[in-house]
């Protein structure tokens, strides 16, 4: 298994001069998911996932925290001190 994160698209700048970019992740070159990024544009800058989409077939395989890890780096390395992230709860898990 070999996972990587590749952009999608070119990263965007966003109003308050933080960047925004899209990846796809791939196990093998297969495509398996994707992943949203961005920043803020204040230093210290945060990070944010945005969005974070693995396919049925591919979860419970530890795809999912493989991305985190990736964009974990992708963050820090862009010079973010802080991450944010916002993901919905599956039906019925709402407390």
């Amino acid at each position: 298994m070999t996972v990587t994160l590749r952009p999608r698209e070119p990263e965007r700048i966003t109003p308050d001069g933080g960047v925004r970019c899209s990846y796809l992740l791939r196990d093998n070159g297969r495509p398996i998911g994707e992943l949203v990024l961005s920043t803020d544009g204040d230093p210290p800058r945060r990070g944010r996932i945005d969005h974070l989409w693995v396919a049925e077939s591919e979860r419970r395989r530890g795809r999912g925290g493989i991305a985190l890890l990736a964009a974990e780096e992708v963050l820090r390395s862009r010079g973010c001190d802080r991450v944010r992230a916002l993901l919905p709860l599956p039906p019925g898990e709402a407390g």
